[in-house]
């Protein structure tokens, strides 16, 4: 019997491995706490424009841990001033400023530098003591009074290794790093150092800031700082090549291994960039970032080559989510201790194409992480990577405190463009699972690579379960039929899809693509067309609109396709239509104005009966809770809660019937856990138009306000409340305004309205909206009076860009509704 005892648990223990071979599987061990979760990889390089752009709740709402911005006056780019965005920032560790920013051009000054090195007049020691070194010291004497001075670090040199200011002059007209070249920034970085420790003996330095992890740089730069008593407080370098997310937690071994060999304690990291161009917004791609830097410790801040009024391209806009959002919001909910794991995934399904692409497999596979909350009541794992079903088995699980009967949720997002709005994940699957052989085994199928799934467990709750059969499909319009003289071309930005591209030359009569779609059964359909729109003229008056035909089978309307800025700016059209059972033609071709197309997805419209409701743990107390409340639109919601009061963005309400505002909404509660909230009707609101305001120094055009200034111009009205209390004001505006020049990151102003109520005044942020034809809408709080109330529009000039006058943007409309009915 002993035998036959042993031969089973001999087969029992080969079949569970060999399903793990097959079945691609992550196994979490939930007595094996690794380290507390953070949100050290939510960090930004200039994703934060001014003190309202982005919103101060959607920064929040991501935990931003640590960010990169430029010097108080810095003239790198027209936004992203520190002590502008400071306000946004209470639980950031880091705030990284790079003095260089100093320096309106990129690479820093590299015109008159340039020219100095072809006439052999560049000496670089005169340069960094007569030009750059007042600038430091400059900087350094304003912000070391400051009160947030002991959270900066202060980033004497950015990308140094390019050469420009220390390398070697070589026939072509170029520089090199070479040893000579690094020779020069070593003995730069020890000056610069005993600079800035000079003004202020407590200030924190980072470095040195290559634009790469070399183990040959960093050894040498190690040993020398340590030789010549230099070590920065900060270890800087930049993640940005083509195989940074698959290595960079082996940079960071190695990097540890290189401290020891240079006999330095270890020294805390903060990659200050990382996210190739093509990846930075899609949720899959920046999910092997995300899992890097949680598991190796080190700190993230994602690249900045767009916008710098997104995060990074984690917003759709200054509010509303994106697909990327919804990664850091999940990775940002996180909460307690990382749990140890092991990935069996032996034959992998990518195994073949990553030969064929001669690119490294460790992490191109099915891969994440998870945490066991403080209370143990909760699991949450990340996971992706795949195109084939995978699993997470859990082990261990007597550890926890869910039972022996567990609800488990399964949501996904994937990839929508850039700035297409995800005003909700789909559900992939929500029911309850028992747990057997003190393991919870979890299988999702058919798994997508552009797709970032969350899973949730918790107590068994007795809920029916659901099941998502109408996941989403893609169809990429690179694998349609092309028309006229309609091509493929890869794009420099991230992409939708298998196939890294987009369909252009759509600029003519009859160029186009078609495809065929086919559905399930007859009905309703989501269709989200990801497009891209760039300027038909030039400059910022340029940004119009296009128009494309759209047949679906046989029948002709036109869409009309807002201007993206740049055609590989990305965004999202939603369309709901009727499809027949089987297969539908759809024909997209041109009608006016250049656009391209990266790919269409197709599910069966669900109705929107529920927002998007989520638990905000960061802000929740033992009175009670608080709640991101996702709107896809301004107007009337339907909240229904078991809370004694709540508040509205800081507005105490009823607990009926709310005015949220597009994106994100704050709800907190006073007793009370639960919140839902879907769509209702309400009272229309009092509506104020340019024509209705008494105008001074400004005027109307076209039917908007208009040329209201930092020095001069202000329009004043009316407004009868017909019940003293809290009221929403939407501001519908236009916002084009641009300044500065760059390779590639569009320097787009940031504007703001001084709104003055009975004599209380507050700031509206006015973000971008890239289009003197696009209209977005900005809500705040303000508190009015029964009966007449006199309001005014100006601009306070306080926030200046680069020292300039303020514009404001143009208004079209201002709008009050009470918050609650």
């Amino acid at each position: 019997m002993k035998r036959l005892s042993a031969v089973a648990l001999i087969l029992t223990f080969f079949f569970s491995s060999f399903r793990f071979a097959f079945v691609p599987t992550i196994v979490f061990d939930a007595a094996a706490p690794v380290a507390p979760v953070s949100s050290r990889a939510s960090g930004h390089l200039y994703g934060l424009a001014e003190e309202g752009v982005p919103d101060p709740l959607i920064v929040e709402s991501l935990d931003v841990s640590s960010v990169s911005q430029k010097v108080i006056d810095g003239l790198q780019h027209p936004i992203g001033d520190v002590d502008h965005v400071v306000g946004n920032l209470p639980c950031a560790e880091y705030l990284v400023v790079y003095l260089q920013d100093n320096y309106s051009t990129w690479y820093y000054d590299h015109e008159a530098i340039l020219e100095s090195r072809k006439a052999g007049t560049y000496d670089w020691r005169a340069y960094l003591r007569e030009d750059y070194f007042p600038k430091v010291r400059a900087s350094v004497e304003k912000l070391k009074t400051k009160p947030y001075a002991d959270r900066l670090v202060y980033c004497p040199f950015n990308e140094c290794d390019n050469g420009l200011w220390f390398g070697t002059w070589m026939e072509g007209n170029w520089c090199a790093f070479d040893e000579a070249g690094q020779a020069n920034f070593l003995e730069a970085w020890k000056e610069t150092f005993g600079l800035i420790r000079s003004i202020d003996p407590e200030a924190a330095i980072g470095g040195p800031g290559y634009c790469d992890y070399s183990a040959e740089k960093e050894a040498w730069f190690l040993n020398y700082c340590a030789q010549n008593g230099c070590l920065p407080d900060v270890m800087i370098w930049h993640e940005l090549g083509e195989l940074s997310s698959e290595q960079m937690d082996l940079h960071v071994k190695n990097y540890r291994v290189l401290e020891e060999l240079s006999d330095v304690s270890p020294l805390p990291i903060i990659i200050t960039e990382y996210g190739m161009m093509e990846e930075c917004g899609n949720p899959a791609k920046m999910f092997r970032y995300v899992r890097q830097i949680e598991e190796t410790g080190v700190y993230g801040n994602i690249a900045y080559w767009r916008l710098s009024d997104n995060l990074n391209d984690n917003t759709a806009d200054g509010v509303s989510p994106n697909a990327c959002w919804w990664l850091y919001r999940w990775y940002a909910d996180m909460s307690g201790d990382r749990l140890e794991k092991k990935v069996v995934d032996l034959f992998h399904a990518d195994f073949g194409k990553a030969v064929r692409e001669r690119r490294n497999t460790r992490n191109r596979f099915y891969n994440g992480f998870g945490a066991l909350n403080e209370t143990k009541d909760r699991l949450s794992f990340l996971l992706g990577g795949a195109d084939y079903t995978g699993q997470i088995h859990i082990k261990n699980m007597d550890k926890t405190a869910l039972g022996k009967k567990v609800r488990v949720k399964v949501e996904s997002v994937t990839f929508e463009g850039l700035g297409g709005e995800v005003f909700s994940p789909t559900l992939v699957f929500e029911r309850e699972f028992r747990v057997l052989g003190n393991a919870l085994r979890v299988k999702i199928r058919d798994m997508d690579p552009d797709t970032v799934y969350h899973v949730e467990v918790t107590p068994a709750t007795g809920e029916a379960p659901a099941e998502n059969k109408a996941l989403p499909v893609r169809y990429e319009f690179e694998r349609g039929e092309l028309l006229g003289d309609a091509y493929t071309y890869d794009s420099a930005y991230a992409t939708t899809g298998e196939v890294a591209g987009m369909v252009g030359g759509m600029e003519r009569e009859g160029d186009g693509v078609r495809l065929t779609v086919t559905a399930p059964e007859a009905g309703l359909y989501d269709l989200t067309v990801v497009y891209g729109k760039h300027n038909d003229l030039g400059g910022a008056d340029g940004r119009v609109p296009g128009y494309a035909n759209f047949t679906l089978n046989g029948e002709t309307k036109t869409l009309k396709l807002q201007n993206t800025i740049k055609s590989e700016y990305t965004r999202a059209l939603h369309l709901t239509e009727t499809l027949n059972k089987g297969k539908n033609e759809l024909v997209f071709t041109h009608e006016d104005g250049t656009f391209v197309l990266d790919s269409l997805l197709v599910k069966l419209h669900e109705g929107r009966e529920e927002i998007a409701v989520l638990r905000d743990e960061d802000r929740g107390t033992a009175q009670g809770g608080a709640f991101l409340l996702v709107s896809p639109e301004d107007g009337w919601y339907a909240v229904d809660t078991d809370a004694k009061a709540l508040t509205l963005d800081g507005s105490p309400i009823g607990t009926s019937t709310v005015y949220l505002r597009r994106g994100l909404n704050l709800a907190e509660t006073v007793g009370g856990t639960f919140m839902k909230a879907c769509f209702a009707e309400g009272s229309e609101g009092i509506e104020v138009l340019p024509a209705d305001m008494t105008l001074t120094g400004c005027e109307v055009q076209n039917g908007r306000l208009v040329g209201i200034t930092s020095a001069q111009g202000s329009a004043a009205f009316t407004v009868g409340a017909p019940a003293s209390g809290n009221y929403r004001v939407v501001v519908a505006y236009a916002n084009n305004f641009e300044g500065g020049a760059h390779d590639y990151n569009v320097d787009l102003i940031e504007t703001y309205l001084t709104l003055t109520v009975n004599g209380e005044a507050q700031r509206i942020w006015c973000r971008s909206t890239a289009s003197w034809d696009t209209v977005l809408t900005s809500t705040v709080n303000v508190t009015l009076q029964e009966g007449e109330n006199a309001l005014t529009l100006t601009n306070d000039g306080e926030v200046r860009f680069n020292g300039a006058e303020n514009q404001t943007p143009q208004v079209v409309s201002v709008s009050f509704f009470p918050v609650c009915e």
